[in-house]
């Protein structure tokens, strides 16, 4: 137990309680003797350190902003309790303004970010479905151009008296072809429309 001063003049309550917290307000003393100074610069072990009471209490109140109040030679912190609880209410309305201003920029901000990802999204689906309809247009137009070419052919072999049943066959066959490329015919093909045959492997053999 702390030793009474005679000539400590504060009250008795700030007394108990500054002799109370003497283990918990101290100032730290870095011991930097040669033996543990080369530990630390050495990187396997750090300096060490000693704790000294001083007896005078200290406040500290916030992280950012914050404030700190210490027991001084001409007055205690007993004496500044209502400036001190004054500044510790202002200090909680700044940082509820401060929390409050940072969730209204958070919100602001994913309002913000989802608005944009829709955007982007719409702007991919738009893409997508005028390069489809491109490709539609372009298999059109070579549907066309292979059905103008077939009757062609056929109204040649007929001219000719060449309409053969193999010619007849090889039209039946382009016409087919023609109505697989058609994106509003979409006939399937029964060699076109199975997978990709995988090449062999010698290991499996």
């Amino acid at each position: 137990m702390p030793k009474r001063d005679d000539n400590d003049v504060r009250p008795r309550s700030a007394r108990r309680r500054a002799e109370a917290s003497d283990s918990k307000f101290v100032t730290q003393v870095l011991r930097l003797t040669g033996a543990k100074l080369g530990r630390g610069l050495g990187g396997k072990r750090g300096p060490e350190f000693d704790w000294h009471a001083n007896g005078r209490l200290t406040l500290n109140v916030g992280g950012w902003p914050s404030r700190k109040w210490n027991d001084t030679e001409r007055s205690l912190i007993d004496t500044r309790l209502p400036g001190i609880v004054a500044t510790i209410v202002s200090l909680a309305e700044t940082k509820r303004a401060r929390e409050e201003e940072k969730e209204r920029r958070q919100r602001s901000y994913d309002e913000a970010l989802t608005r944009h990802k829709a955007q982007v999204r719409t702007r991919k689906h738009e893409r997508r479905e005028l390069r489809a309809l491109f490709r539609d247009a372009r298999r059109l137009q070579r549907a066309n151009r292979l059905r103008e070419f077939i009757a062609a052919v056929e109204d040649h072999a007929r001219q000719a008296g060449e309409l053969t049943a193999e010619k007849q066959q090889w039209i039946a066959w382009a016409s087919a072809k023609a109505d697989w490329v058609d994106p509003l015919v979409r006939r399937s093909d029964p060699i076109l429309d199975t997978p990709e045959p995988e090449a062999p492997s010698y290991w499996r053999f």
